[in-house]
């Protein structure tokens, strides 16, 4: 069954730099028009609702949206010059402190959620996380998608604890995308790259499963069913075009 597709919600609130708006605009409703709620938090609330960003921020039920008002006095990254408050909450909800959620789109196609503390009358920063959807199901974890400044769209779970946040490591990284090779490539039987599987031609199509941890070593599915390993090598000097040009970095 898939899972429902969700619409940003839409204010009237302006963004103050109007040609950086609309290139972030674009770039940003280009990601949306691909984004499903996954349906395992689909009893999640969604929760952000400013204009020109889609940092898809969804939660529990115990949130505190009326955070519009919220000056922050300095920015957590010397690059940041635009932040948009999203909630107050508890990561978990058996916390006795309410954390503060803001997005920020950053410079250069750099969207960021970064959390604060609220401690008398300013706000104490704690941790910042790469990604356009963020997922606080109230359990301690804190779920991310992201593709900028990735290779692909990339799932992460973190677990937030004293205030530290921690990466909840997995084995692989999740690719799923599906494409063709421009060129033939080989795959192996092992990350060593010593056992050829198969040699597959130009314009094959094929499944790129998953990834590992430095987002070298691809796990690609044959037209057949084969699954091999595959590296990801590029020229930067000679800009080399790559055998699976749909896997680039997204980024500056």
């Amino acid at each position: 069954m898939r899972s429902k597709l969700i619409k940003p919600i839409r204010s009237s609130m302006k963004y103050k730099y109007p040609i950086f708006s609309v290139f972030l605009l674009w770039a940003l409703l280009s990601y949306a028009q691909s984004f499903e709620i996954p349906s395992s938090f689909k009893h999640l609330k969604q929760v952000s609702n400013f204009d020109y960003i889609d940092g898809y921020v969804f939660t529990h039920s115990e949130v505190d949206t009326n955070v519009r008002s919220i000056k922050l006095d300095h920015y957590s990254n010397e690059y940041s010059d635009v932040c948009f408050p999203i909630c107050f909450i508890k990561i978990n909800k058996k916390d006795e402190d309410k954390t503060l959620v803001v997005f920020e789109p950053g410079p250069s196609m750099d969207p960021e959620f970064v959390f604060y503390k609220k401690e008398e009358n300013k706000f104490k920063y704690l941790f910042r996380l790469g990604g356009q959807e963020l997922y606080i199901p109230g359990n301690g974890n804190l779920y991310i998608v992201g593709l900028y400044n990735n290779m692909y769209t990339k799932k992460w779970k973190y677990t937030v604890e004293n205030d530290l946040v921690y990466e909840v490591k997995q084995p692989y990284y999740e690719v799923g995308l599906k494409t063709i090779c421009v060129q033939s490539i080989q795959l192996f039987s092992d990350q060593q790259f010593t056992e050829v599987l198969a040699t597959l031609p130009a314009k094959s199509e094929i499944e790129i499963i998953a990834a590992n941890s430095t987002d070298d070593h691809y796990l690609i599915k044959s037209s057949f069913g084969l699954l091999g390993w595959w590296k990801y090598e590029f020229d930067y000097g000679s800009l080399k075009r790559s055998a699976i040009p749909a896997l680039y970095y997204h980024g500056d």
